[in-house]
């Protein structure tokens, strides 16, 4: 039973990392030269910020998984819309810190010239859907406290599909580069929150 419980959840981490690795993909065959290395360059970026919503996702499930062992329906509800409010208003700041400071974190990281404006490019559509991707976690974690872990694997395949087909319909069909790649990761993060 464990290992039906937790396969899912590896599963899912995995793809929230693919977005990143899928957009690096499909990048690659865009007329831009350094598409892939600014895509590259702000992984690690990315991932900061990733784990830190995985960290309050954590917290999440345990208060929730509380109460639902308590059986307070009362508390459950309390503690999910605190948390989703909660990830919201957080994922609001870090998306406004993000665009703020993401040049310079950038700059700090070796990052210059055109690369740099591509990396800023990727960054700043990517942080605008860091709400959404706030809550999604948040929603993944209320999902796990409830001991359900296929439902977000079901949602975060399907809206993972659904980035690396804008992907494609961005790069290969408009002709856009790491512009159309994030813009396809924002709209499937944001489809995915709402999912």
């Amino acid at each position: 039973k464990i290992i039906v419980f937790v396969l899912p959840l590896i599963l899912t981490n995995l793809l929230q990392v693919f977005y990143n690795a899928a957009d690096m993909m499909v990048v690659s065959l865009s007329s831009e030269a350094n598409s892939v290395g600014a895509i590259s360059t702000t992984s690690a970026f990315i991932n900061l910020v990733l784990n830190i919503f995985v960290g309050f996702s954590v917290g999440t499930n345990v208060v929730v998984a509380r109460w639902i062992g308590a059986r307070d329906d009362d508390q459950v509800e309390r503690a999910v819309h605190t948390s989703l409010l909660t990830s919201l208003a957080f994922g609001g700041i870090a998306c406004g810190i993000g665009l703020a400071i993401s040049r310079p974190v950038l700059g700090v990281m070796g990052v210059t010239d055109e690369l740099l404006e591509l990396a800023l490019t990727y960054t700043k559509i990517y942080f605008l859907g860091v709400p959404a991707l706030s809550l999604t976690n948040c929603c993944i974690a209320v999902f796990r406290a409830k001991g359900d872990t296929r439902t977000p694997l079901a949602v975060l395949t399907s809206t993972g599909l659904l980035n690396v087909g804008l992907n494609f319909l961005f790069v290969l069909i408009y002709g856009r580069s790491v512009d159309g790649v994030a813009t396809a990761t924002l709209i499937s993060n944001t489809v995915s929150a709402v999912v």
